[in-house]
């Protein structure tokens, strides 16, 4: 199990014991159903979108969930990881309904409330 206490992780667990991993797929979950990154050009381009370091450590993988779920560890891995995510979405995204569907996700996955990631990084 990682905790990540600082604000990219928001006390964050993941692995085989953090609740069976239900609060990480759902938001992996979310991503899928969001329009602009349905084809591999556009999970490239949310990964153009985010720091160099970020990037660089985000496994690619020609399967949208997989490549999806490797995108989210990575920036759980980072700090600040997760708001660049979803600040990068939010470029992509604008505030379609499926967009509030991820911050809603990102807000049980991390235990803050959905109002602090409405700004992308509370």
């Amino acid at each position: 199990m990682i905790d990540q206490s600082g604000p990219a992780g928001g006390g964050v667990a993941r692995g085989p014991s953090a609740a069976g991993g239900e609060p990480l797929f759902a938001f992996v979950n979310t991503l899928t159903s969001l329009p602009s990154l349905t084809d591999d050009s556009g999970r490239a381009t949310l990964v153009s979108l985010l720091p160099p370091a970020l990037a660089a450590s985000a496994q690619h993988d020609p399967r949208p969930r997989i490549h999806l779920f490797n995108l989210v560890l990575a920036c759980l891995d980072h700090e600040g990881g997760l708001a660049d995510l979803l600040a990068a979405l939010s470029h992509m995204e604008g505030d379609s309904l499926p967009m509030r569907r991820a911050l809603r996700a990102a807000a049980e996955l991390t235990g803050r409330p959905a109002e602090a990631w409405n700004d992308h990084g509370g």
